[in-house]
C-alpha cells in the first residue's frame, strides 16, 4: 500500500476539485511506480471536509485514535501546552 502522510489545499482554493485531483495523482502514481494496492492515510477528526472527499472516492475508517508527538525539548522534561 501507498501512504499519503499530508495532503493540503488552501482556504481560498477549497471546494475545487484540487484535493480530488491531488489524490488521484497520487494514487495513480503509487499505483504505476510501486504497484501500490491501494493507499493508506490519516486525518484529523475535525477535518470534516476532507473526511467527505475521503469517503468520496472509497476510502473506508479502518481505525481512529490519537496520535501523539514530542515536538521539541527532552524527553524528561514538560513541554509547554
Amino acid at each position: 500500500r501507498g501512504y499519503v502522510d499530508f495532503i493540503a489545499v488552501g482556504p481560498a482554493a477549497r471546494g475545487r476539485g484540487i484535493g480530488r485531483v491531488l489524490l488521484a495523482a497520487a494514487d495513480r502514481w503509487a499505483r504505476e511506480r510501486h504497484r501500490a494496492r491501494g493507499l493508506t492515510l490519516t486525518v484529523r477528526a475535525d477535518r470534516m471536509q476532507a473526511r467527505a472527499l475521503y469517503l468520496s472516492m472509497g476510502f473506508v475508517q479502518v481505525r481512529s485514535g490519537i496520535g501523539l508527538r514530542r515536538l521539541s525539548g527532552d524527553a524528561g522534561h514538560r513541554q509547554p501546552a
